[in-house]
């Protein structure tokens, strides 16, 4: 398999150090575990690696005494655990092998922070989180030229970015890869971490949020069209957040009167699993939603884009009025000037625009920048790439 460039890969190896943990989170099957792997190639020490699924694993980290951690650990330069949610205890297990082998660096990766939820307790000061993704436009631009990176933007649209998907040549292998990833890993997650008995309600909740990307979804319709409490229904969009199957985004304001705030929309972080639950892999030419796969992929690679870039303090908003005038993305820098970016995305290149009227009013130093099939590349290349 070839293997591909992946931007966080430097940014995970500046960060080992001795007695710290970096912990590398990301949906199932986006490449950590051949990450994980590279960095142990490229690693000057002697490094151990550890499938958290297996049995041999589980006892490496028992008993759970410094005595035990030291016989077992010392030797080591750089521990690397793949799927650490896995372990029982894991943010207890991370903290004593820090503790009390202070000369190891420690690389965990983990498909849910839910499995490592009580990391931010037992861990302060002794952890960096670092998020990875299904490919993002720069990481492919690495590998595709220009006329191949065009040519091929329509199939990401329909078929997603996943590591493997990219590398797939034939449609029907793509859309069985996407099915099975759906059904048997992604879900997987939610329902062995999050305590959910009936997969039948998040593939229902999924397809509902599907239908409605880009616009303000309304917690109790949800709740009554799948017919569960809006408690569960709230609980059910934390959980698929947190395996990284969706995005929720909010409604940007500053308190003016007509800025609608409290709403939410809600988007999937990788446009093949969204197709791969409405069941749709058809062409753009017969499709009615090519507007809604856009706007998807436009937000889900700008969050890409700003996690590679290391813009860590950037929120990203919609934005919309009481009479109907909206953006597509808002984004706020979280630090410094606390300035202002707004897009719209625009499949055609020629579709007509224009900037709100409110929002000219309300900013007026910050203009309206149109996302489209022609210059998207502009939004979205990493630097050095």
């Amino acid at each position: 398999m070839k293997f591909i460039n992946r931007a966080v890969l430097q940014h995970v190896q500046n960060r080992l150090e001795c007695g710290q943990v970096v912990l590398l989170l990301g949906a199932r099957r986006v490449g950590k575990t051949e990450l994980l792997r590279r960095v142990e190639q490229e690693f000057e020490g002697k490094t151990l690696f550890i499938n958290s699924e297996t049995v041999n694993a589980q006892l490496l980290f028992e008993p759970r005494t410094a005595e035990h951690y030291r016989k077992t650990f010392s030797s080591f330069d750089l521990v690397l655990i793949d799927e650490v949610q896995e372990l029982p205890n894991a943010a207890k297990n991370l903290k004593l092998l820090v503790d009390e082998v202070p000369s190891v660096r420690v690389l965990a990766s983990g498909s849910a922070p839910i499995g490592v939820r009580e990391i931010g307790e037992p861990l302060v000061g002794r952890s960096k989180v670092l998020y990875m993704y299904p490919l993002a436009y720069g990481e492919i631009a690495a590998h595709e030229n220009p006329l191949q990176i065009q040519a091929n933007l329509e199939e990401r649209l329909i078929y997603g970015s996943y590591p493997r998907v990219w590398q797939l040549s034939h449609y029907t292998d793509k859309a069985e890869y996407l099915d099975n990833l759906v059904s048997s890993l992604l879900l997987k997650d939610v329902l062995s971490i999050g305590g959910v008995r009936h997969s039948s309600k998040l593939i229902d909740l999924l397809r509902l949020i599907a239908f409605q990307v880009g616009q303000e979804v309304s917690l109790p319709e949800l709740s009554r069209q799948i017919g569960i409490d809006k408690n569960t229904t709230e609980r059910y969009l934390d959980l698929l957040q947190k395996v990284f199957v969706i995005i929720k985004r909010q409604g940007f304001s500053r308190n003016l009167r007509k800025e609608i705030a409290k709403s939410s929309r809600w988007y999937f972080l990788d446009n093949g699993i969204m197709n791969t639950i409405v069941q749709n892999f058809r062409p753009l030419s017969v499709r009615e939603d090519v507007g809604r796969l856009w706007e998807n992929y436009c937000v889900a690679e700008r969050l890409k884009f700003h996690a590679y870039s290391r813009r860590m303090f950037v929120n990203s908003y919609f934005w919309r009025t009481y009479d109907q005038q909206e953006i597509d993305i808002v984004e706020e820098e979280g630090i410094a000037t606390g300035g202002l970016a707004a897009f719209e995305c625009k499949w055609s290149p020629t579709a007509k625009h224009s900037t709100p009227k409110a929002w000219k009013e309300a900013y007026p130093n910050v203009p309206l920048q149109v996302i489209h099939r022609e210059n998207y590349s502009e939004f979205f290349s990493l630097p050095d790439t």
